[in-house]
């Protein structure tokens, strides 16, 4: 039941790699700074000021001359490098991503013993990740918003090399993989479907700052999927008010032609959405919000033969809300709500085998589907060499399909093979609540040339399901002698708990040379509807290690490896499956 992948990339890539960082929710920022001598400008003082930060951020240079920004919010900033004795040095225009470590070029400061106005310079539109060995990509508004495409942030990952659309029905395939090994997470939290892996919550592109998309090669921090990790994050408010309406229509004339079934027919296909996102401060360089709301409505006409005219409806609801609260100097909160609740009114097709329906309740059902998904995460820098994390997440999605109308919830399904007909009720019910709890504490420590992390993780992921067949089952009449009917059932709460601990060291031996190891374990232990353990995996040991050379110029192009291995966190439906009392009765009758 243990699935277990080895993950070799070894890539000698020369060009411009986007590193990223799963799970994270900001980007990082470092550099050095020099004498016109060479030697390094220790205790220089460098501020960092944009409109994603709330007020600005300080850290002295070491004795090396580096610096180092953890937890940078993504977005374009202002640097300002001060030192006694010589002037100052403003850089313009420096562009951090989510989830990569942007590296400056060398700043050079000139002695100067009186005071002068600062040196202005615009930094370098292309920076190279000098640190992370991930394969991945990174996408903002500017790359994806224009896209003729669908809104729906998990679909625009097919842009990115390595990921491509399924023509078998699951989630994007990335590197080899298939959907289903994907994880996806939004503003640091796990969203993917604790039951099969098949979904994760919906959001429209218009919510979300930045999509980052990592294959392999990644550090001891992350883990938990064979396929891709994708990570999103929503708006953050400023200090300046701002607003965004959006509205989108597709009528029928520009729907597709309708897909051919029997005895069912489509027509007037039409689906339209409307939104708005505002943002702003509450308390000045102290406290902001970002709120967004989205309805959204699909619908096609399908008419089944002799009966009429039946709607097949989707309405969505899709939200996100986020207050950013700079508590003290040091240590800032953040809680962030989101969600996609959505209703269906189905018209299944007909069953194999038949050609015609007697009534429709036997084809119309109500499906739910989504949820609600809230963060608290907080941020703690005792000092400027060491950053401290913790968040708690909570999901809740709700899954159900049961019959449409009084009928349908109550009498049994009836297929006739002898006449090709369908009639009754819907033939089953499914009530499903999923849901996971998410707990993380990392710190990340600046030791010379080390960057060091260390943490632990924690997820319980549910799932508590009610299946049943209408009745006593689906009546089959099989031929003109014998008919039977087809029962099956199950109730229970299924737990897939996974604790994580990871260390991992990021040695910067030069300017152009990074080395990376680490060590992650995680378990994963199943509870069946007994209520017991029933399934464990307690040796997920999976050792990391990568490099980074930087050839030719800086900052231009770089050489790059890692190794690791990599544990899949499986879903519930394993223990849904097979660790439950399942009734399946068949009972034959002349």
């Amino acid at each position: 039941m243990r699935t277990r992948r080895w993950i070799w990339v070894l890539s000698l890539l020369l060009g411009v790699p986007a590193s990223v960082r799963a799970q994270a929710v900001t980007g990082s920022l470092e550099g050095r700074v020099l004498s016109a001598q060479g030697e390094p400008l220790a205790n220089a003082v460098i501020t960092l000021s944009g409109p994603f930060l709330q007020g600005t951020r300080s850290a002295p240079a070491d004795a090396r001359g580096y610096f180092h920004f953890p937890d940078v919010p993504p977005g374009e900033y202002e640097l300002r490098l001060a030192h006694i004795g010589y002037q100052p040095v403003v850089i313009q225009r420096v562009v951090v991503a989510l989830g990569r470590t942007t590296r400056l070029e060398t700043v050079t400061m000139t002695p100067h013993p009186v005071a002068l106005e600062p040196i202005m310079v615009t930094a370098q539109g292309v920076s190279l990740d000098p640190t992370h060995t991930t394969v991945g990509g990174t996408l903002d508004p500017s790359d994806y918003t224009g896209l003729p495409g669908d809104r729906d942030y998990k679909s625009l990952i097919t842009v990115l090399p390595h990921a491509n659309a399924s023509t078998r029905g699951d989630p994007v395939n990335v590197g080899g993989s298939t959907g289903l090994d994907n994880q996806y997470y939004i503003d640091g939290v796990n969203v993917t479907d604790t039951r099969d892996a098949s979904r994760a919550t919906s959001l429209p592109y218009n919510f979300v700052r930045a999509v980052e998309v990592k294959i392999g090669g990644y550090e001891a921090m992350y883990g938990r999927a064979l396929g891709a990790v994708v990570n999103a994050i929503t708006y953050t408010g400023t200090n300046d008010f701002d607003a965004n309406v959006f509205g989108f229509v597709q009528p029928s004339a520009l729907a597709l032609d309708p897909r051919v079934a029997p005895t069912i027919t489509e027509s007037g296909a039409i689906s339209y959405d409307v939104g708005a996102r505002v943002s702003g401060p509450v308390v000045r360089d102290r406290l902001w919000y970002s709120a967004a709301l989205n309805p959204r409505v699909d619908q096609v006409d399908k008419e089944i033969t002799g009966l009429g005219f039946f709607p097949d409806r989707t309405r969505a609801l899709r939200f996100a809300g986020k207050l950013t609260w700079r508590t003290s100097a040091t240590t800032g909160l953040e809680l962030s709500v989101f969600g996609d609740p959505a209703t269906r009114d189905g018209v299944d097709p007909l069953p194999a085998g038949t050609t015609s329906v007697e009534n429709p309740d036997a084809l119309l059902n109500r499906q739910t589907s989504g949820g609600v998904i809230g963060s608290l995460r907080a941020t703690v820098t005792p000092s400027p060499s060491a950053l401290l994390e913790a968040s708690v997440g909570r999901q809740w999605d709700r899954y159900s399909v049961d019959g449409a109308t009084d009928v349908g919830r109550s009498t049994e399904m009836s297929i006739d093979y002898v006449t090709q007909s369908v009639g009754g009720g819907y033939p089953w019910h499914q009530y499903d609540d999923r849901g996971r709890l998410s707990l993380m504490a990392r710190g990340t420590f600046t030791l010379g040339a080390h960057s060091v992390v260390a943490g632990a993780e924690y997820e319980d992921a549910l799932v508590a399901s009610d299946f049943a067949a209408t009745g006593i089952g689906i009546i089959i009449r099989a031929d003109t002698a014998l008919y039977l009917a087809n029962y099956q059932g199950f109730n229970g709460r299924f737990h897939n708990r996974s604790p994580a601990a990871y260390l991992q060291d990021s040695w910067q031996l030069s300017d152009r040379f990074t080395l990376n190891a680490g060590l992650r374990w995680s378990g994963q232990f199943f509870t069946g509807a007994s209520g017991r353990v029933v399934q464990r995996i307690p040796d997920e040991w999976q050792p990391r290690a990568g490099f980074g050379w930087q050839v030719g110029q800086l900052g231009t192009q770089r050489v790059f490896g890692s190794y690791g291995r990599v544990y899949e966190t499986l879903p519930d439906n394993i223990a849904v499956l097979f660790f439950v009392d399942y009734a399946y009765i068949l009972h034959y009758y002349s």
